[in-house]
C-alpha cells in the first residue's frame, strides 16, 4: 500500500452510539494515534481529510450525537464503562446475568481464553491459580500481549481482563504451586465452577480429588500432542468424575502410579503436555468448547435459551487424531457414569 493510499477504518465504539455513516477514510499511519486518543477518553474522530477531530469540534455532529460521545468518553475516563457487564441484547436475549457466579481457573497458559470468554458472558468473579510467568514463547497462543511479558500469568490475565472489562471484575490471584498452596481448597470450596486447564495428569487427578470432596462441578480441558485435537470433560457431583473417566477408557496404569506416589506432584505421564508444539488457533477451539460446557453448568436451574453442548466427555479432532479419529473437525462424545473401581468417588 502506498503512503498516500487510504483505507476505511472503524473507530472503536462508534457503531454503538447511534452515529450511522460516520466511518471515514484515513491514512493508515493515523490509526494508532486515533485509537490512542479515543481510548484515553477524548472521543477522537477523523474528518474526511484525515484530520484529527476532538469532541470540541462540532463540524460533523449534532448536539445529541456529541452528548452520546461525551458520555462514553467520560465513562472510559472514570472506569465506569463496562462493555462485558452492561445490558447487551445480543447476549441477554439468550441468557441471564452471571454476575453472582464465581469461577476458579487453574492453568492460565492454554486455558487463559476461557475466563476471557466467561467474562464476556457476564461472569464477574474469578479466582486464578498458576505458578508460572508469562514468557515470550507463550504469546503465540495466549490472549495477553507483549506488555504483559515477565508478569506472573495470574497477574497478566487479571490485568488484561480488568482492562478489557472496564475494571469491573473481582479477581483473586495466586501464583502458587497447587500441590502446596494454602489457599487452593478454600477458594475451590466457595466456587460455583472449577476449570482445570493444567498440562499434567497428576494435577488433574489432584484437583479432581478436591472437587469431588467439596462437591464442586469441574471442567477439564486439554490439548493433545501437536494440537491435533483434545478433550473436554465435565464432572458434575453425583456423576462420573475424572478418575471414573480414566477407569472407563483404560488409563489404569497412571491411576496405580498416582495412588502409590508419596509426592503427587512428581508423578509423570505420557499424557503430560508441558510446552508441547501446538497453535493458538487450535487451542482456542478447545477453549471455546470448554467455555460452552461451563455455561451449561453455570446456567443450570436458570431460565435461559442456550441449548446444552454435547455429552460430558468430548474428544474433538481438529485435523485427525492418530488411532482415535481419522477425520478432521469431528468428535466422539459420551456420558461417563460412575465407575465401580473409582478410587475417588466410589462409595
Amino acid at each position: 500500500m502506498s503512503q498516500n493510499q487510504t483505507n476505511e477504518y472503524r473507530i472503536p465504539g462508534l457503531e454503538d452510539v447511534g452515529i450511522p455513516g460516520k466511518r471515514k477514510p484515513i491514512n493508515p499511519q493515523k490509526i494508532s494515534e486515533v485509537i490512542d486518543v479515543y481510548t484515553a477518553g477524548k472521543g477522537a474522530m477523523i474528518d474526511t481529510n484525515g484530520t484529527l477531530v476532538t469532541q470540541k469540534d462540532a463540524r460533523n455532529f449534532n448536539p445529541d450525537q456529541l452528548s452520546q460521545l461525551q458520555n462514553i468518553s467520560t465513562s472510559m475516563a472514570n472506569n465506569s464503562l463496562h462493555p462485558y457487564h452492561s445490558a447487551n441484547q445480543r447476549r441477554d436475549a439468550l441468557m441471564p446475568p452471571l454476575a453472582e457466579m464465581r469461577v476458579t481457573v487453574v492453568g492460565l497458559g492454554g486455558g487463559a481464553p476461557i475466563p476471557v470468554e466467561l467474562a464476556k458472558c457476564g461472569v464477574e468473579k474469578f479466582t486464578f491459580f498458576d505458578m508460572d510467568v508469562l514468557s515470550l514463547e507463550n504469546l503465540i497462543r495466549h490472549p495477553c500481549g507483549i506488555e504483559y511479558i515477565h508478569l506472573p500469568k495470574v497477574d497478566a490475565v487479571s490485568q488484561y481482563l480488568k482492562r478489557q472489562s472496564g475494571q469491573k471484575l473481582s479477581i483473586a490471584q495466586y501464583a502458587e504451586d497447587i500441590f502446596t498452596s494454602m489457599h487452593l481448597r478454600a477458594e475451590i470450596a466457595k466456587s460455583d465452577l472449577l476449570i482445570v486447564a493444567t498440562d499434567t495428569e497428576a494435577s488433574r487427578f489432584f484437583l479432581n480429588e478436591i472437587s469431588v470432596e467439596l462437591g464442586v462441578p469441574t471442567i477439564f480441558v486439554g490439548m493433545f500432542e501437536g494440537g491435533t485435537g483434545g478433550e473436554i470433560f465435565a464432572a458434575v457431583p453425583g456423576e462420573g468424575c475424572y478418575c471414573c473417566l480414566a477407569e472407563h477408557i483404560g488409563r489404569k496404569h497412571f491411576i496405580n502410579t498416582y495412588v502409590k506416589a508419596t509426592r503427587k506432584g512428581d508423578c509423570s505421564s505420557t499424557r503430560d503436555t508441558s510446552a508441547m508444539p501446538g497453535l493458538g488457533v487450535d487451542q482456542g477451539i478447545l477453549c471455546h468448547i470448554a467455555t460452552r460446557k461451563a455455561l451449561d453448568i453455570l446456567l443450570k436451574n436458570k431460565n435461559h435459551k442456550l441449548p446444552p453442548v454435547g455429552k460430558n466427555w468430548i474428544v474433538f479432532s481438529i485435523c485427525g487424531i492418530t488411532n482415535v479419529l481419522s477425520d478432521s473437525l469431528t468428535s466422539i462424545q459420551m456420558d461417563i457414569p460412575k465407575h465401580a473401581s473409582c478410587m475417588t468417588c466410589h462409595e
